[in-house]
C-alpha cells in the first residue's frame, strides 16, 4: 500500500520543490549549498526545519538589532541570504519618542522642544539639534531638575508598592525587561552580591549610592528564570 505524506507535509515538500528550484539558478549555489537550504533535513530520520521555513514563507526578516542582523546574514541564514538576497533587515527595537517621551516624560519633552526648536516626538532625528545645549548651564540645571522630580516620583511609588524606601539622590540602576538566563539580570545580581560583599571588606572602589531596580516576568515553568528572580 503506498505511503501518502499528511496534508500539511504535502505542502511543505511542494515549497521545497519551488525552493530548490529557484535556489539552483542562483550563481555559486552547489550541490552542497542546496542541501543546507531545503527544508527537509536528510541526516538521519528525515525533520523539517523550521528555521528554513520560516524564512521561505517570509518576504521580509527582521533582525532586531545591527548585531543580530548581521549574524543572520554571515551565519545562520548565510546560504537564504544569498538565494534572497535584502529579505534579512533591520528594525531595531528601542523607544518610541511618542509614547516614552511624549506621554511618560512631558517635561523632558518640553525641554527637548525648547531646545530643537522642533516637535521631537514626531521625528526623534532632531535630537541631534540639542547637542549644542550639552554644555549650557541653564539647560543642565533644566535636565538635572527634571531627572530629580523623575526619580523623586519613581521613589514615592516604589515606597508606596513595596513599602521600601529608596533615596532618590542615589544612583538608580534599572533593569526592566523578561527574566531569561542571557538578558543580564543575573550577571546584574552577582555584581551587586559582589559589590555588597565589597563595602563589607571595606575594599569598594565606589562611594556612590545605588539603588537596583528590577522588573520583568517569567513564564512559569521556566525553573531558572524563576530561581533568577528568587536570588534577586
Amino acid at each position: 500500500m503506498q505511503h501518502v505524506l499528511p496534508r500539511h507535509l504535502q505542502i511543505i515538500y511542494r515549497i521545497n520543490a519551488d525552493l530548490m528550484a529557484l535556489s539552483a539558478k542562483v550563481p555559486h549555489v552547489s550541490s552542497d549549498i542546496l542541501r543546507t537550504l531545503s527544508l527537509i533535513d536528510e541526516h538521519g530520520e528525515k525533520r523539517v526545519r523550521m528555521g528554513n521555513l520560516a524564512f521561505a514563507g517570509s518576504h521580509s526578516i527582521n533582525g532586531v538589532s545591527a548585531l543580530h542582523t548581521g549574524l543572520m546574514k554571515e551565519s545562520v541564514f548565510k546560504n537564504l541570504n544569498m538565494v534572497f538576497p535584502g529579505r534579512i533587515n533591520n528594525k531595531t527595537n528601542g523607544v518610541t519618542p511618542r509614547r516614552w517621551l511624549g506621554n511618560i516624560n512631558p517635561e523632558l519633552a518640553a525641554l527637548m522642544r525648547e531646545a530643537t526648536g522642533r516637535d521631537i516626538v514626531d521625528d526623534a532625528e532632531q535630537l541631534v539639534r540639542a547637542r549644542p545645549m550639552a554644555r549650557d548651564k541653564s539647560f543642565q540645571e533644566k535636565f538635572a531638575a527634571i531627572k530629580r522630580a523623575n526619580k523623586r516620583e519613581l521613589s514615592y511609588r516604589i515606597e508606596a508598592l513595596t513599602d521600601v524606601k529608596v533615596d532618590p539622590a542615589s544612583l538608580f540602576d534599572v533593569q526592566v525587561k523578561r527574566i531569561h538566563e542571557y538578558k543580564r539580570q543575573l550577571l546584574n545580581i552577582l555584581e551587586a552580591v559582589g559589590h555588597y560583599l565589597d563595602l563589607k571588606a571595606g575594599v569598594a572602589t565606589s562611594s556612590v549610592p545605588r539603588v537596583r531596580i528590577f522588573g520583568g516576568k517569567a513564564a512559569a515553568s521556566y525553573a531558572q528564570a524563576k530561581l533568577i528572580i528568587k536570588l534577586i
